[in-house]
């Protein structure tokens, strides 16, 4: 996938938001440095800068994962956003918090 498709992918099954945030980074430094996948099932997008930020798509789910650098251990953004201002996942996502345990596990060890 040549940097042009890699534009045309974007374009063509991006949302706004998506476009926005690569902008963002190519803006702040950041360049593509991977690809891999050519539909919405399963390609990610690595861009590289003062973090690694990978964006992936699978079934038509975007997701955003960041490293503190390259080759390192990726977390999800949005868990990241909710770590970062203190907050219960549940309370900063509510259409997403059913989901996620809102309660300690317990030690089985």
């Amino acid at each position: 996938m040549e940097h042009f498709q890699v534009d045309e992918f974007l374009t063509r099954y991006a949302p706004d938001d998506v476009r926005d945030t690569i902008a963002w980074l190519a803006t702040h430094g950041y360049t593509l440095v991977s690809r891999q996948g050519e539909g919405t099932f399963g390609a990610l997008l690595v861009y590289a800068g003062d973090a690694e930020v990978r964006i992936s798509v699978d079934h038509s789910q975007w997701c955003l994962d960041v490293a503190p650098r390259p080759v390192r251990e990726a977390w999800d953004y949005d868990l990241l956003l909710a770590a970062h201002q203190d907050q219960e996942y549940g309370a900063l996502f509510p259409q997403n918090g059913d989901s996620v345990a809102t309660h300690p596990f317990e030690d089985v060890g």
